[in-house]
Parts: structure tokens; sequence; C-alpha cells
């Protein structure tokens, strides 16, 4: 999903939503981190995986941005880049997730987010459990967890 494929939001948080997702893009393709995250993904490219990696990528730039995030922000650019990630599967050759994978990545992906950075976000349905729990704290191999 790029930037302009974002559902529209009001105007700052529409340019803070762009800059979060251009940020994770950026981070996600950099030299050092690219590896470590491809290999993850190709080592296990479940939903929960696809949905950890996401997670943990907004870890890093919550980590980075010293918590300047826009917390409404947060859970629509974890989703852009969880789809970013589906995306860079397919190009790579790994097994292209299903529909199916993709709705309980985002299920996993919201939970996630919420546990980690608390609070609902306005307008986003809490998740409803799919059996497997995700982790109770975010370690994505791309961060060498």
């Amino acid at each position: 999903m790029t930037p302009n494929e974002m559902p529209a939001q009001s105007g700052q948080n529409s340019e803070a939503l762009q800059k979060v997702v251009m940020a994770g893009m950026k981070l996600m393709y950099d030299a050092k981190i690219f590896p470590m995250f491809a290999d993850a993904l190709e080592k296990d490219p479940s939903p929960m995986n696809i949905a950890k990696q996401a997670a943990g990528l907004m870890k890093i730039l919550m980590d980075k941005s010293q918590g300047s995030i826009p917390k409404n922000v947060m859970i629509p650019a974890a989703v852009a880049l969880l789809f970013e990630m589906a995306g860079f599967m397919v190009q790579a050759g790994m097994p292209k997730p299903s529909d199916e994978d993709m709705q309980v990545a985002l299920k996993a992906l919201v939970q996630m987010m919420v546990q980690v950075f608390g609070g609902q976000q306005p307008g986003v349905p809490p998740a409803q459990p799919t059996g497997a729990q995700p982790p109770q704290a975010v370690q994505p191999g791309m961060i060498g967890g």
C-alpha cells in the first residue's frame, strides 16, 4: 500500500501517517535491517510472524521518534506496513499470504499494537481472539529478538 492509497484522514493526521509509513518503509528496506527482516519472513511466513514483524517495525519507529508518533496514526501506519510486507513477500518469491492469512495477521497486529502501545484507536474495532494468542512482548526477528 502506498501513501497515496491510504485511507483519507484529516490533513494533519494524513501527513503524519504518510511520514510514519515512509519512515517505516525506509527502515524496512535499510541495508542493515532488510536481511534480518527478509530472513525472518522467509523462515516463518505465517500470519502471526507477519504481524509480529510489522509490530516490531512500529516499535523501532516509536523508539527512534522518542514516542512522538501520534497514537491515532499508529494502527493505520502499522496496517499499511503490514500490507507492504505482504507485497514484499510476493515480489521475493515467498509464499503469497492468502486473504484469510492477511485477516488473521491484521487482527493479530491490532492486538499487538494495543498491548504494546496501550489504548484503543477510535474507529478500530477490538481484534477478536483467533485461538492463538500473540506473544506478550513483541520480539521480532528483524531486531534480533
